[in-house]
């Protein structure tokens, strides 16, 4: 095959200068058939005149093989195929075969199982695309991993993002609240992973069984939940592009601040910096096309969802239940009794017969115990006192610490607890709010804090008799009748 200079060359002298073709193959040291074919109007310099497919013999002596290979052996992603290895595999077989012949092979294998992706167009108001993704945040000083919940409405490009300790239902559904609330809305469909969060079990094709608290969400707000095929991340690549350049943008350094919270509210005012950039390039803006989208967006119902996760939990016999690992006390007379225990992103409530306590949220391993729960077993074991004194008293407050301070110094340590279960006593008998103003009022008077909290004896009041009766006298015994008794005098 000539170059193009060379086609150019043998062109020119016989088209332009009018020599011979028998001329022009011999200065050029090529066949009279050559200049013929490069002289065929049909046949464009530069291109390569093939009668047919080249015969490929090694490379059709291995290809049904390692397809068979390929098929009938377990592959991983991490522990796939390489030309290397079906190389050893064909010669234990006796077949004898280039590594690059099997590369070629293995290449086109992959190019015929790549799925042919769809440009899509969107709807005004039609879809939202949700997934969670790992970032890492510094809270307080401490570097720490975070889950970044990411909602992004496909047709404005307009994205709401929240970060959270966890990734589980309860962040969840917050952070499904948090967004419509932010959108003022609701968009027709959410697109999502098949989280355990939101899917119960996969059955057949695009049908899901929905988790109830998530099927609950979706009644209340009225949207089409839709869901990506399993292990097909790319069904829903709007938002998994989108979360990586989050935290490329937005997320990078990574970020400080004294809670989520605040990381997060930080978050999001950096994303509406970027409202006024172009959707697409020449396109209109994120701005002017959310003005369009949000005019469509069903309306939310009148009343926001609790995103709280139910579960009954049993009381142990240290008045604790235990909640994704965690374990959070109540009052010790609801040991051994069945609660409620309401889930939220950052905190926990238990309910019983009414009655609710509220923990912070903690992490898996960890005990939430507030200590004033068990003032009725304290009351009577100083010892326990004396342990978890330096848990109790910054849980009570003043002026309790500072009258355990003052008894403590007095009395020493173990005398201290053991003067304290008065204090405790009293607590459970009259309320906090009445013993902790009678100890204020006795320490400002310098008077003892012990006496100030005993109860009163209150005076006897004086017994009415009816008149009758009030007329009457009775003469008052003595010992001299007891000894004409036992004298036998009468």
């Amino acid at each position: 095959m000539l170059e193009v200079a060379e086609v150019h060359v043998l062109r020119h002298q016989i088209l332009k200068e009018g020599r011979s073709q028998r001329e022009v193959a011999k200065k050029l040291g090529i066949s009279r058939n050559t200049v013929s074919r490069y002289l065929d109007p049909e046949v464009l310099p530069g291109k390569r005149v093939e009668e047919g497919p080249r015969p490929r013999p090694a490379r059709d002596a291995c290809e049904e093989r390692v397809e068979v290979l390929l098929r009938e052996r377990r592959w991983t992603r991490k522990q796939r195929p390489t030309a290397a290895r079906l190389v050893e595999l064909l010669e234990d077989e006796g077949i004898e075969v280039s590594r690059r012949t099997v590369q070629r092979v293995l290449r086109e294998h992959r190019r015929q199982g790549t799925e042919v992706g769809i440009p899509l167009a969107y709807r005004v108001g039609d879809l939202g695309e949700v997934d969670f993704f790992e970032v890492v945040v510094d809270v307080a000083g401490t570097e720490q991993k975070a889950w970044m919940l990411l909602v992004r409405l496909m047709y404005s490009g307009l994205d709401f993002a929240w970060l959270y300790d966890w990734q589980d239902q309860a962040c969840f559904l917050d952070g499904l609240v948090r967004a419509f609330d932010y959108f003022g809305g609701v968009p027709d469909r959410l697109l999502f992973d098949n989280l355990r969060a939101a899917v119960r079990k996969v059955l057949v094709g695009s049908d899901r069984e929905l988790n109830r608290r998530f099927a609950e969400l979706v009644a209340h707000y009225v949207f089409t939940p839709c869901f990506a095929r399993v292990r097909h991340g790319s069904d829903k690549g709007g938002v998994e592009a989108r979360g990586k350049g989050v935290r490329l943008q937005h997320l990078s350094p990574i970020p400080s601040g004294s809670s989520l919270q605040e990381i997060s509210e930080k978050l999001l005012v950096r994303l509406e910096r970027k409202m006024d950039r172009p959707r697409e390039r020449g396109g209109r803006s994120i701005a002017e096309l959310w003005e369009e989208e949000r005019q469509v967006l069903d309306p939310l119902p009148p009343f926001r969802h609790d995103p709280g996760v139910l579960e009954l939990a049993k009381v142990d016999r240290q008045a604790r239940i235990r909640r994704k690992g965690a374990r959070y006390s109540v009052p010790c007379g609801w040991k051994q009794l069945q609660v409620e225990a309401w889930l939220y992103a950052d905190r926990v409530v238990i309910v019983n017969q009414g009655e609710r306590v509220e923990h912070a949220r903690v992490p898996g391993h960890r005990s939430s115990i507030w200590y004033p729960h068990y003032l009725p077993e304290l009351a009577r074991k100083p010892a326990a006192i004396e342990q978890v004194a330096h848990e109790l008293l910054p849980q009570l407050g003043e002026p309790y610490e500072r009258l355990w301070r003052r008894l403590e110094l007095l009395r020493g340590r173990r005398e201290a607890a053991r003067a304290f279960r008065s204090v405790a006593a009293a607590i459970v008998e009259h309320g906090h709010d009445v013993v902790t103003r009678a100890v204020w009022q006795a320490l400002e008077r310098d008077e003892d804090p012990l006496l100030a909290i005993q109860p009163r004896q209150a005076t006897a009041a004086a017994t009415r008799l009816p008149p009758s009766l009030a007329q009457q006298r009775v003469e008052a015994s003595s010992l001299a009748v007891y000894d004409r008794l036992l004298g036998g005098e009468r």
